[in-house]
């Protein structure tokens, strides 16, 4: 059994998860034993919830429809279209003041430019793991944060919207992150519940 397969083994059997950790490897050139993502999707969360059963390898194409999502992920090679979409998300967002500009600079951004993104299974992994996602609910939550304040000797962030901020967030300072989800996770995402946190 593979170092990943064991610890996600570990973390489910110990957490009780009812759905799998999730890995996410970031890569300069797709891998060729990992199938391309086939479709489109509404928003780049809805690739967490997928990953829970299969492997694949995404780039900035199939991000496009989430252009937060490009934007977080730092996504190279957009479409050209993608900052006039981005302001005019941003914008929309602040005419609800559901962001205000002057928190759109604190949002998380990968810092460096990402060409693909590997999503799968932690127990399938054999990438190098930049970030795991795990769906948690409460009690669960609570253990991870016990574990979390040992090994990070801190308390984790605690971020709301966008939900894929957290990525950025775990990966850029190499800390556990907390995500509670946003408006746009929670409608696309079956496994963002009401009681469930990231």
């Amino acid at each position: 059994m593979s170092e990943n397969a064991k610890l996600a083994e570990d973390l489910i059997s110990s957490l009780e998860l009812a759905l799998p950790p999730i890995a996410v490897s970031f890569t300069d050139v797709a891998p060729a034993n990992i199938r391309p993502y086939d479709g489109v999707v509404p928003a780049g969360c809805v690739f967490w919830q997928q990953a829970a059963t299969r492997t694949f390898v995404t780039s900035a194409k199939d991000h496009a429809l989430c252009s937060i999502g490009v934007h977080t992920h730092h996504l190279a090679q957009p479409a050209p279209s993608h900052q006039a979409e981005l302001t005019e998300a941003l914008k929309a967002m602040s005419d609800l003041d559901y962001v205000r500009a002057e928190e759109v600079a604190a949002i998380p951004v990968i810092e460096r430019e990402v060409k693909h993104v590997v999503y799968g299974p932690l127990a399938e992994c054999q990438l190098e793991l930049d970030v795991v996602l795990i769906f948690a609910h409460a009690r669960q939550g609570l253990v991870l944060s016990e574990a979390i304040a040992r090994v990070d000797k801190g308390i984790p962030a605690a971020l709301g919207r966008p939900a894929c901020a957290v990525v950025p967030q775990a990966f850029n300072h190499g800390n556990a992150a907390l995500s509670l989800g946003c408006c746009g996770a929670r409608a696309y995402l079956d496994a963002l519940t009401d009681g469930v946190a990231m």
